[in-house]
């Protein structure tokens, strides 16, 4: 009977270092939203914050750790003109919450740009109302997807 509570004690306590794992790893990526500043909106500064340095200030693929990849950046100027004029907002959705992942971005569970988005992170601890929740998470990406559009050539 020893030997079970021994074994049932290490499980509870294994459980409970993994939760305040997770709850610190939660703290340490929730971000805020970006405010509007200087003709700069969220879905702008979400750009300049999480895509910027590889596909550069004007989406054409020229950052500067866009340049040193072996791989030719993604020009995000021209995605509606390869989509045959239609932006496809579904896949960009896809792309920035990593689950259509794209080598270029990292592993699945760590993209670049970080954990900045990720909603399985936020729905598993179930954050709400919080920077960094799931509603604040899909209002940035939503700006995001708007900025990537706004850019795209005519």
């Amino acid at each position: 009977m020893s030997r079970f509570r021994l074994a049932s004690f290490w499980l509870v306590a294994g459980l409970a270092a993994a939760v305040i794992v997770q709850i610190a790893d939660v703290k340490a990526v929730r971000c805020q939203t970006p405010k509007s500043t200087g003709g700069s909106t969220p879905g702008k500064l979400e750009y300049q914050r999480a895509c910027a340095r590889c596909h550069g200030d004007d989406g054409k693929g020229g950052g500067p750790t866009g340049a040193a990849s072996a791989a030719k950046t993604q020009d995000l100027t021209l995605l509606a003109k390869h989509n045959g004029g239609v932006f496809p907002e579904r896949k960009i959705l896809r792309v920035i919450h990593n689950t259509e992942p794209i080598a270029a971005h990292g592993p699945r569970e760590q993209p670049v740009w970080g954990k900045g988005f990720s909603l399985r992170l936020n729905v598993a601890t179930g954050a709400s109302n919080l920077p960094g929740s799931s509603a604040q998470i899909d209002y940035r990406v939503r700006q995001l997807t708007q900025y990537l559009k706004s850019i795209q050539e005519k």
